[in-house]
Parts: C-alpha cells; sequence; structure tokens
C-alpha cells in the first residue's frame, strides 16, 4: 500500500513531553471537507492540540469540531432512513440499532494533516463499533472539560501501519499507511460490550 507523511511536532510548555502531537487541519465526511472546523479549531493555543494514544481506546474532538462532524454522520445516515437511538448503558453519544444501520451506506471519515496528500482515510470499524447489545455507537466523542485538547484514540489507528520518525528536539515525522476504503464500508465487527465499557471507562479515568 501507500503512505502519506505528516510532521510530529514537539510539545510546548504547557503540553505532555511524552505525548505525540501532530497538525490536525481538517475532517473529510465521505470526501467532503467540513468547513465549519477550521485548522485553527485544532490548534495548540485555542485548544491544547491533538495527540495519539494507544493508551486510549476511544477518540476524544474538541467539542467544536465533535458537534459538525457528528452533525454531518447523524444528516448522512438519518437519509438512508436510518435515526439515530438513545442508549442507557456508557457515555455513548451517538448511537443507532444494529439490524438497521447494517444495511446503511456508513459515510466514510478522513483525518486530514499537515502535509501532502497527508488525508488519513479510515475504516468504518475505526469509528463505529457494535456493542453487542443491539447498538452500534460512534466511538469518538467530545472532549470532556478540562481536557488537554483531542486525542486520538487506538481503534481509530487500528489496522494500519504507523511509523514514527522522532527527532532529538522531541519533532519528527509520523508516517501512515493509506488505504482506498470502500464506499459503503461493511457494518463493524462485534466487540464485547464488556471490553468496550472498560476501555470508556480506562479512557475517561486516565
Amino acid at each position: 500500500g501507500s503512505s502519506s507523511s505528516t510532521p510530529l511536532l514537539a510539545a510546548t510548555k504547557a503540553q505532555n513531553p511524552y505525548w505525540y502531537y501532530v497538525n490536525l487541519t481538517g475532517v473529510q465526511v465521505d470526501g467532503k471537507l467540513l468547513a465549519a472546523i477550521s485548522a485553527e479549531t485544532f490548534d495548540v493555543q485555542r485548544s491544547g492540540g491533538v495527540y495519539l494514544s494507544t493508551r486510549f481506546a476511544l477518540t476524544f474532538l474538541v467539542e467544536d469540531a465533535y458537534r459538525v462532524l457528528r452533525q454531518e454522520l447523524v444528516s448522512r445516515i438519518q437519509s438512508e432512513g436510518v435515526a439515530p437511538v438513545n442508549v442507557s448503558s456508557g457515555d455513548w453519544d451517538l448511537c443507532f440499532l444494529t439490524e438497521h444501520f447494517a444495511n446503511a451506506k456508513v459515510p466514510t471519515i478522513a483525518l486530514v494533516f499537515d502535509g501532502a496528500d497527508a488525508a488519513m482515510e479510515l475504516n468504518v470499524k475505526n469509528y463505529f463499533q457494535d456493542l453487542g447489545h443491539g447498538s452500534t455507537c460512534l466511538t469518538i466523542l467530545p472532549s470532556p472539560h478540562g481536557w488537554p485538547g483531542s486525542v486520538l484514540g487506538s481503534l481509530l489507528q487500528a489496522g494500519r501501519t504507523m511509523a514514527y520518525d522522532i527527532h532529538s528536539d522531541g519533532g519528527g515525522t509520523l508516517t501512515f499507511e493509506t488505504f482506498e476504503t470502500a464506499a459503503g464500508a461493511p457494518a463493524p465487527a462485534k466487540v464485547p460490550l464488556m471490553i468496550m465499557t472498560t476501555l470508556l471507562l480506562w479512557a475517561l479515568l486516565y
């Protein structure tokens, strides 16, 4: 497969020197850049920046960006005749009945990073999970209040090669594998609810 690269940013004094920061400039849904999410949304000064994590399973985006992405997903999935449902367990914000969701054409999400053609197109399994009790939920959530920026979690990164070239000054380069994701990707694989709940608790506790 082909690959793209984006700079790893050296942590500022306000950031954690042990985290890998990237310059996320936008989000695409079905190849369309969401204009309401400006590049400044993820800026270090404005919101604390964006870092990659393997400790957190879930992805957390600053509230402004999350709301725009959520609205776009809802409107596209609802146009397929599938409406969101409320789920009583856990802290999931956007869920659908799995039996209906499985028949919908799920919008593709791509993260756009600083760099030439540095768009990371995600597989549906990277951001929707079947929780095993009849619901499939978005594994991207709004960053909790007081949270330092946005976090790209391990579920979002899964299934692709990610290479980190770290420089002594703390910066570096992230190179990631790119794929052509087929439209209307298959419904996500089931992940046991117990594991997902544990991952969610883990993500919220640390």
